[in-house]
């Protein structure tokens, strides 16, 4: 498969495209990649004003609870980029399932008034 490495992703794709349709499926997928990196972004900016508060900082008890938090905001982001990767592939198998059922393509603006294509029935 070009782009979509899994089959269960693959087949995960196709249920939902038979629940919310190509469209429907199209949506909720971008909407899932857009908060999922929202969210990614949030979070690496959290780690980055932790670790410059710890070069900073010089009692050792803070430096101890900001070494904590700093783990598990690290820990944090490493789940969540984890799942960003799987919507990732859960969109490039849509993109997939587009490509081998011949759909057209169209041009639209997005409300961001951007170019982007979108294969449609």
């Amino acid at each position: 498969m070009n782009g979509c490495s899994s089959n269960e992703y693959y087949k995960t794709v196709v249920e939902m495209i038979k629940t919310m349709g190509v469209e429907g499926t199209d949506d909720f997928l971008k909407k899932e990649l857009s908060d999922m990196s929202k969210n990614v972004a949030y979070i690496r900016e959290k780690v980055a004003t932790i670790q410059y508060a710890y070069e900073k900082e010089t009692n050792s008890d803070t430096l101890m609870h900001l070494r904590h938090d700093s783990e598990n905001m690290i820990e944090l982001l490493n789940n969540l980029l984890k799942k960003l990767e799987t919507i990732d592939k859960r969109y490039m198998c849509l993109q997939e399932y587009l490509r081998r059922n011949n759909r057209k393509e169209i041009v639209y603006i997005d409300q961001d008034c951007s170019w982007s294509s979108k294969k449609a029935l």
